[in-house]
């Protein structure tokens, strides 16, 4: 369990493998040893499929040249996507990531 901001997530994880496919908010990390560093932020209905098949991989691999992609999710039960998307927009608000809408 880590947090971000004031949000507790589940995580880090270095592949999808135990991750639901449910509604949350989801943490890219560049991951090197004990070292993580969030470089991205996004969510989704369904987190394990957005993962599985995002659209910013590339920017993930430019941003982990020395170590792993890692994940890390806040599961929403029963949220819809405007509180989900709050959740996002507050994270990326006060974080410089680098992947993603800024």
């Amino acid at each position: 369990m880590l947090k971000i901001g004031r949000y507790s997530f589940d995580g880090i994880f270095l592949n999808t493998n135990k991750i639901a496919s449910m509604s949350g908010v989801y943490a890219v990390f560049s991951v090197k040893g004990k070292n993580k560093k969030l470089i991205d932020i996004g969510e989704s209905a369904y987190v394990k499929d957005r993962l599985d098949n995002h659209n910013r991989k590339d920017c993930w691999s430019k941003e982990c040249t020395e170590g792993n992609w890692g994940f890390a999710v806040h599961y929403t039960y029963g949220f819809h996507k405007a509180g989900r998307m709050k959740i996002e927009q507050e994270i990326r608000k006060n974080h410089n990531l680098a992947c993603g809408i800024r």
